[in-house]
């Protein structure tokens, strides 16, 4: 599983090589789309950490 705080890991370190492979504009859109896919991952976060805060430690597998 991969947890959400990874994914932004990932999508930042993305949208630095694709920005840098791209126009100004091209750039511009990337790093917009890549911000709304991070609120996206922060929430998907917030939720989890919500659902699983009564479960035990020794029960989760991360």
């Amino acid at each position: 599983m991969v947890r959400p705080t990874n994914g932004i890991k990932y999508v930042e370190e993305i949208t630095e090589v694709l920005k840098d492979k791209s126009s100004d504009a091209a750039a511009k859109r990337i790093q917009q789309r890549a911000d709304q896919y991070i609120d996206e991952l922060d929430a998907l976060d917030t939720e989890a950490k919500s659902k699983f805060k009564d479960v035990p430690e020794t029960n989760v597998c991360w």
